[in-house]
């Protein structure tokens, strides 16, 4: 009998490569196209899942000081300190047909000149805004708003005493409206508002400027932003601007008293009270303070050297009483003995203290309208 052999059989290729591993090489490149393009595919989708950031913001920031000082400088000069700050700010917003522009521009400058004092330079706060909706690559549906203010009062250094000008907030400008925007890129578009909405807003001080009709109220009660004087402010414009006739009273209603830590007591800062309220009302009727300011003038700073008298202010009282008259020489015909009276008080002032009181109680008990009580 004969014995066979295990026999195991494969077939070879032309170049004697084995059947089942070409298979096996196919497979393994197979996987290998399938991870390439799954890969590829994945960072694809990665990169579209990464969305571009919407806000876009840019701007700057700038300090500027500086300071000069002269000493012993034969063509002369002045000392000055100033500063300043500005602020502007520019925020992008896009999302798909979304467009939203907005611009923030302040900024705020004060100097000190010597022999000036203190000076606004700059003083400002706008802010621009414009919200788009594309209907075209190029064109958008628009709504634009203007915020324009400032932060503290300004004045007319012009006219003396200086005059305010402006507050916080008065005048505020707000201007908004609907329109149609072209936008090429951020730094090229054009926005047309033919039908836009202005408002300007201000307190009570500014009534009737800046375009604002005056509140007809305004001439019946106090300016409240002032501390003295707001009497007389009060009773000017009212003569001014109304047809009511005011009636002196020859003797006291009321009485009040004075002393040395009160408003009353410092005459400077009570006339140069009175300066600003009557100025208040002199930019609407020039003609009438053209005829009377100088006399008037007169006339509050004679009050105000018999005010320096009764506080025993010698050198106040011989100054104001020689300004009123040279301020304007006829309350010395207008008034004769006042102005008479006042005049040798403020001379005698300079006389021992004994010596003028006994000079003062014979004359208020001789020439004066009120009596000296024991």
């Amino acid at each position: 009998m004969e014995r066979l052999a295990p026999q195991c059989h494969y077939t070879k290729l032309k170049n004697n490569i084995p059947l089942f591993n070409l298979f096996t090489l196919n497979r393994i490149l197979l996987i290998l196209c399938i991870l390439i393009v799954s890969n590829s595919y994945s960072q694809d989708k990665e990169k579209d899942t990464i969305s571009k950031p919407k806000w876009k913001v840019n701007g700057r920031l700038a300090f500027i000081f500086n300071q000069s000082s002269f000493s012993n400088w034969a063509s002369g000069g002045q000392n000055t300190v100033a500063g300043n700050i500005n602020l502007n700010y520019d925020f992008n917003y896009k999302k798909e047909n979304i467009n939203w522009d907005t611009r923030i521009i302040t900024g705020y400058g004060i100097s000190y000149i010597s022999e000036q004092g203190y000076r606004k330079t700059d003083d400002r706060f706008e802010l621009n805004t414009v919200l788009g909706l594309k209907t075209s690559p190029n064109w958008f549906l628009s709504f634009i708003g203007n915020f324009r203010t400032q932060y503290t009062k300004g004045f007319d250094y012009k006219q003396e005493p200086k005059s305010m000008v402006s507050g916080f907030l008065a005048p505020a400008y707000l201007t908004f409206g609907p329109g149609m925007l072209f936008k090429k890129s951020d730094e090229l578009n054009l926005n047309i508002a033919p039908a836009t909405a202005r408002y300007t807003f201000v307190n009570d001080f500014f009534s009737g400027k800046f375009g604002v009709e005056e509140d007809k109220y305004r001439k019946m009660y106090f300016d409240e932003s002032l501390r003295q004087s707001e009497d007389i402010e009060l009773w000017t414009r009212i003569a001014l601007n109304t047809k009511w006739q005011f009636e002196g009273v020859d003797t006291p209603l009321t009485y009040y008293r004075v002393n040395d830590s009160g408003l009353s007591a410092d005459v400077d800062k009570q006339f140069a009270s009175w300066q600003h309220a009557v100025m208040l009302n002199k930019a609407s009727h020039p003609t009438f303070f053209k005829q009377f300011y100088s006399l008037a003038k007169a006339y509050q700073l004679r009050y105000l050297a018999r005010r320096a008298i009764q506080s025993k202010s010698k050198t106040n009282a011989f100054k104001l009483i020689h300004q009123a008259i040279f301020c304007n020489y006829r309350i010395i015909f207008q008034e004769p003995s006042r102005t008479a009276m006042t005049l040798c008080c403020a001379w005698l002032k300079f006389l021992p203290n004994k010596l003028y009181s006994r000079i003062e109680r014979f004359a208020m008990l001789n020439f004066g309208n009120l009596s000296i009580k024991q």
